[in-house]
């Protein structure tokens, strides 16, 4: 992570990595940009976010895709509060590898850090199958 890095970025940077034959390396790239939130959910553990993610069905869908696309007009910029940072969101469709499923849709989230030792940096804080969204959310 870098403050310089922008919020599309961010995202490009890390379905590149999940893009890779080297999953692993894809999935610790990931890491780097996980949120606190994120860490905390796997107990800053990156052996348990591994796991998790090679049997979640949203990363599941993004491991080794044949390709995405950033959908750049969705991308929304909300300014940061008292009690937080700068949040960005942004659709990607992505093409799952070899055709195993249908194309999905997915809800980026991510919020700019406001300490150090990232501040600055863009972070990702969610990400929701957009087919699953009301789900997720209620």
């Amino acid at each position: 992570p870098a403050p310089s890095l922008a919020p599309e970025r961010v995202v490009e940077l890390c379905l590149r990595g999940l893009q890779q034959q080297d999953r692993r390396a894809g999935l610790q790239l990931n890491w780097q940009f996980a949120s606190g939130m994120i860490r905390s959910i796997h107990r800053g553990e990156f052996e348990k976010f591994v796991t998790w993610s090679e049997n979640s069905p949203v990363f599941g869908t993004m491991l080794g895709c044949d390709g995405f696309t950033l959908e750049m007009d969705t991308l929304l910029l909300i300014p940061g509060t008292p009690t937080r940072g700068d949040m960005a969101k942004l659709v990607v469709d992505i093409i799952p590898r070899r055709a195993t499923s249908r194309p999905r849709r997915f809800l980026w989230t991510l919020q700019q850090e406001r300490r150090p030792p990232l501040a600055g940096c863009w972070l990702v804080t969610q990400v929701i199958a957009i087919d699953k969204a009301l789900e997720l959310t209620v």
